[in-house]
């Protein structure tokens, strides 16, 4: 196990990191609304690299790609694809980003009226949740055109809807046992009092 420092270019927090899948690349978000993807490639330890879609030339703390995170916000969360091709990120301002190192790192951003958000992950090579201050998970894709998507939040209102149905059930049977008992007693007063 080696210990190493990457400090050029970071001048600002890291607030977040993830590994490529090939366990060299780095990716780091920051404070300073930037998602970076640097080389921890140790050549004293590990064997030499195969290239990847983010670059070929892989020296220790090598920079591989640099991306603004759109509008401004502290980047939150970072993410590699399941293929390691892309690189996902969310920021403070409600953003979701989406670079595709495939694809010349071309840079997708999408933009809601949602709280912050404050992580992110892939479910599949196009689609990914992010979860954030209004606890509500929202799945987003991005399509073949590069365009990403929000598609629906995922927590299930239904139950929500079923919990209230069975509230008011509940409040219609207590006034049905109330009735029933009322109209008992009713009864029973009759019949004590001889009223027919």
């Amino acid at each position: 196990w080696v210990s190493k420092h990457i400090k050029k270019p970071i001048r600002s927090t890291v607030t977040c990191v993830d590994w490529h899948p090939n366990n060299i690349l780095l990716a780091a978000g920051s404070s300073d609304f930037k998602a970076r993807v640097f080389s921890a490639y140790v050549k004293e330890v590990e064997s030499k690299p195969s290239a990847t879609a983010w670059g070929a030339k892989m020296p220790f703390q090598n920079l591989m790609a640099e991306f603004s995170n759109g509008g401004g916000g502290w980047v939150h969360s970072v993410c590699f694809s399941p293929s390691g091709d892309k690189l996902a990120w969310v920021g403070h301002d409600s953003s979701v980003s989406v670079a595709d190192a495939a694809n010349g790192s071309r840079l997708s951003v999408v933009k809601g009226n949602f709280l912050p958000f404050m992580g992110l992950t892939w479910v599949t090579e196009n689609s990914m949740v992010a979860v954030g201050y209004d606890c509500n998970p929202k799945l987003f894709t991005q399509d073949n055109g590069g365009n990403v998507t929000f598609i629906t939040d995922l927590d299930i209102p239904q139950q929500k809807e079923q919990m209230q149905m069975r509230y008011n059930n509940r409040q219609k049977m207590n006034t049905v046992k109330v009735l029933y008992f009322v109209g008992y007693q009713f009864s029973w007063v009759r019949q004590t009092l001889k009223f027919n």
